[in-house]
């Protein structure tokens, strides 16, 4: 068995002026070509440093309801001299070429615009049936 591995990108914008407590949700449908998604990395993004927040809450769901409960963005990102790629928090998503909502929720009333990218990992096995 071999395993196929894809990160798959969301980027999602939080306006100027969006009020403290008020999630902003962006969307993506994982990539059907994969069987599940097995972690999450949070990075925020430009415009954080000026935004007047000094850190996000972030959460996942899709259509039948919560995946991942809303928790602060640490638990998603990377340590110091930790590339943001190389840190991931595991979970499983079965696919079934749903649409995932990540949710950010500021937490003072946002002062700048800034960016907070959302980064799935997606698996995939395939068995190999002959070599040729």
């Amino acid at each position: 068995m071999n395993k196929r591995i894809k990160t798959q990108v969301l980027v999602v914008n939080v306006p100027n002026a969006s009020p403290a407590g008020v999630p902003v949700e962006g969307f993506l449908t994982l990539d059907k070509a994969y069987d599940s998604c097995t972690g999450l990395g949070v990075s925020l993004g430009d415009g954080f440093a000026g935004s007047g927040n000094d850190y996000v809450d972030v959460g996942l769901r899709d259509a039948y309801g919560q995946i991942e409960d809303d928790c602060h963005m640490e638990a998603y990102q990377a340590d110091a001299g930790v590339p943001p790629d190389q840190k991931l928090k595991s979970l499983l998503i079965k696919n079934n070429n749903q649409v995932i909502y990540a949710r950010v929720i500021p937490s003072a009333n946002v002062t700048a615009q800034f960016t907070v990218q959302f980064r799935f990992r997606l698996e995939d096995t395939m068995e190999v049936v002959a070599r040729v």
